[in-house]
């Protein structure tokens, strides 16, 4: 959904928050939603801007908020908050940051998936690594260990 960027438009578009959707995963039901936190240049170090969200997901036990960030298209579109689908491709990243974790061998296998092969990326490197650390160890607690099996689901409905 783009945002009317006149005056009158509400607070509520303006913010960019959306209503929660609900999913179905394995017979349970859990709920996303994304707060749009303003647009942030070179996130991904590509000299582009791109907007910026705080995604929550809930189960009936737990749970969990993670930042993504969408396209430069979508900042190119005004984009402020996500729809289903926007919801689902953050659940997308979310789930693949945890698997890439979870298919490494170790640490030095992880940086040549990765493509860091350069001494000087260490800290790079490892700070991804703790983060899909985090992000698989969440998806685990969330949603159980065969987790990669979510987006194939939910993309079914």
């Amino acid at each position: 959904m783009k945002t009317n960027n006149n005056n009158n438009s509400n607070n509520e578009t303006k913010k960019g928050n959306n209503r929660a959707q609900v999913f179905n995963y394995n017979g349970q039901q859990f709920t996303m939603s994304a707060t749009f936190k303003g647009n942030k240049y070179g996130v991904f170090g590509d000299n582009m801007t791109h907007p910026a969200f705080v995604v929550t997901i809930k189960t009936d036990n737990d749970c969990t908020r993670f930042n993504f960030y969408a396209s430069h298209n979508d900042f190119c579109n005004g984009v402020t908050s996500l729809d289903r689908d926007g919801l689902r491709n953050a659940l997308d990243c979310f789930l693949s940051d945890g698997l890439c974790y979870d298919n490494a061998r170790d640490f030095s296998d992880f940086c040549a998936d990765m493509g860091y092969n350069d001494i000087g990326q260490y800290k790079k490197a490892l700070a991804a690594w703790n983060g899909c650390k985090r992000h698989h160890a969440t998806a685990a607690r969330l949603f159980g260990s065969n987790y990669a099996e979510i987006i194939n689901e939910i993309n079914e409905e």
